[in-house]
């Protein structure tokens, strides 16, 4: 009797241990597989593809992308209920990530039940543009149940005078921010805190609309200078000016490489600039790998 008992509570030992390693902590309230391997096999019974997801301990953005994108509630919603959600630790599987065509954290890869990739989506998207990538890979496997996405926002009502008023606070905002000695948007907010990202759409309404046509034209040389990777190609995401050691924001978002690629392209066919359209053609390369 004694021996039976110690079998079934071996059994249950190992029970527990198989479903805590097949279905991880349902962390951000997704429910986590930590095994490639089982999650291509449970894609392939429930015929859903894989979110595969890499992260690490160590990932500054991988922790804002988990807090901001993968908390969110429409977004677990459709994970769980249309992808089989697989969430890997880049320490122990850095083969995998360059199996999937992954160089960076965090790395997320849409892949089908057969293996094959659907979807690349490096770095860190808003809530709404990992949704709608989300709901354009799922289409072929779900055409007829998939749930219809929601509009980000709408926009009533809003007059010539509204628009004008807004656009002379906005243009005051952009020259509050200048920082005439670096000849970029990195000035301090109102409310003390360093502007130091880049602000490609900023720039690109001024060049457009024909204002700040010097300082523009200045900014995106810098920007170039400072943040284009000539190695690897891309550009990295900033250079902190508040930080007496300068430092360089080494991570390459998808987002902010496309806004940044667009404002080169613009910026070199309104300059005849070569230099800015043959660096935005390896970007929208580095971009598309």
């Amino acid at each position: 009797m004694l021996i039976l008992a110690r079998i079934i509570l071996c059994l249950t030992a190992f029970a527990l241990f198989v479903s805590v390693s097949v279905n991880a902590n349902s962390k951000n309230g997704i429910t986590w597989i930590k095994s490639y391997e089982l999650g291509l096999q449970q894609a392939k019974k429930t015929q859903r593809p894989v979110f595969l997801y890499f992260q690490a301990k160590w990932c500054s953005w991988c922790h804002i992308y988990e807090k901001d994108v993968l908390s969110n509630a429409r977004v677990i919603r459709f994970i769980n209920q249309y992808y089989v959600p697989v969430l890997m630790n880049y320490d122990n599987r850095p083969d995998l990530l360059r199996l999937v065509g992954g160089f960076g954290l965090p790395y997320t890869v849409l892949i089908s039940a057969d293996g094959e990739v659907l979807h690349r989506l490096p770095g860190i998207l808003t809530v709404t543009d990992t949704l709608s990538v989300l709901h354009e890979s799922i289409k072929q496997f779900f055409p007829e149940n998939l749930e219809s996405e929601e509009p980000a926002f709408y926009v009533e009502n809003l007059s010539l005078k509204a628009f004008e008023e807004y656009q002379t606070e906005f243009l005051d905002y952009l020259d509050n921010i200048y920082d005439s000695e670096t000849g970029v948007l990195s000035g301090h907010l109102s409310s003390g805190a360093g502007l130091k990202r880049p602000s490609p759409r900023s720039w690109l309404y001024l060049m457009q609309n024909d204002l700040w046509q010097k300082k523009a034209k200045k900014a995106v040389k810098l920007t170039y200078s400072r943040l284009y990777d000539d190695i690897e190609s891309g550009f990295f995401y900033f250079i902190d000016p508040n930080r007496q050691d300068q430092h360089l924001e080494t991570s390459k978002l998808l987002e902010a490489n496309a806004w940044l690629s667009y404002w080169m392209a613009y910026a070199g066919k309104q300059y005849a600039n070569k230099t800015f359209l043959n660096y935005t053609s390896a970007s929208i390369k580095f971009l598309q790998k």
